[in-house]
């Protein structure tokens, strides 16, 4: 119920916003609470999961007053979620590259939150420090990265901006896995969340675009192509560690190994859309 009622907030927020520079302010508030959820776990709460559960249920019920008084518009044809779409949109394929480049940035970013933490305590670094540096340095980084896409005009087409943050993810992905030093953890992990932070933002705004007859709709299954790679992600990586931290690094170079392929599709997705 709660993955459920989460979706659809942020599917249905995105439908609400059009252009790559609103989209990444709106989800810039994504990397703002997961730069708090960890932090206040690893300093208020010392991992109290009860706590922690109390606060997502108060934060919950704040964003539920905030949709109660927020002046939201009523749904329009373009974008309402219209059932009868789904069959047509999934036909094209512009659509299932950008539901495909979802999908693989989302296990990037997945692998981040959930396996980061493990990964620093494996390198020697005590648990609440690494929580901070996922806090103060993946999900800042985020928060930064989008912050500045969302307010500086970039004068680059979108789908360069998801090509060079597709690079970029690569090589600092790669990166965090040579780390062994909290210093070193904090510069790499914030850069590297500073190279993801327009990828889901930005795609759904090519998305909103690419499909402004049936917006709600394409950005719902172009999401939900995403939402995939959350539920195997994780998976993926345990599997390949199969409990053994020591196994964890090699585990993890499935991010930087999805970040190359998301370069390769996003230089097919140009050649599509040049045409």
């Amino acid at each position: 119920m709660l993955g459920l009622g989460g979706g659809v907030v942020v599917t249905t927020a995105n439908a609400l916003i059009n252009g790559p520079s609103a989209s990444n302010l709106l989800n810039l508030f994504f990397g703002l609470g997961g730069m708090v959820t960890p932090f206040i776990s690893a300093n208020l709460f010392k991992r109290d999961i009860v706590k922690l559960c109390y606060a997502a249920g108060f934060f919950a019920v704040i964003a539920l007053a905030v949709q109660v008084i927020a002046p939201i518009p009523a749904p329009t044809g373009a974008k309402s979620f219209v059932l009868s779409d789904v069959g047509s949109l999934l036909a094209q394929p512009v659509l299932l590259m950008l539901g495909l480049m979802l999908f693989l940035y989302i296990s990037c970013e997945v692998g981040i939150w959930n396996w980061l933490v493990q990964h620093l305590i494996a390198q020697g670094i005590p648990e609440s420090r690494a929580l901070n540096v996922l806090s103060l340095g993946f999900a800042l980084g985020l928060l930064v990265g989008r912050l500045i896409v969302g307010l500086v005009k970039i004068p680059a087409p979108p789908e360069t901006v998801t090509l060079v943050a597709a690079v970029l993810m690569a090589v600092t992905s790669y990166l965090v896995l040579t780390i062994r030093s909290v210093n070193a953890a904090w510069a790499l992990v914030f850069l590297a969340g500073v190279a993801m932070a327009p990828v889901f933002p930005t795609t759904l705004a090519i998305v909103g675009r690419e499909f402004p007859q049936a917006t709600g709709t394409a950005i719902g299954l172009a999401i939900t192509f995403g939402w995939a790679g959350l539920a195997v992600s994780s998976r993926i990586i345990g599997a390949i560690a199969g409990g053994d931290t020591k196994r964890l690094r090699k585990a993890l170079l499935v991010i930087p190994a999805f970040s190359v392929v998301m370069v390769a599709l996003n230089l097919v997705l140009r050649a599509m859309l040049a045409k």
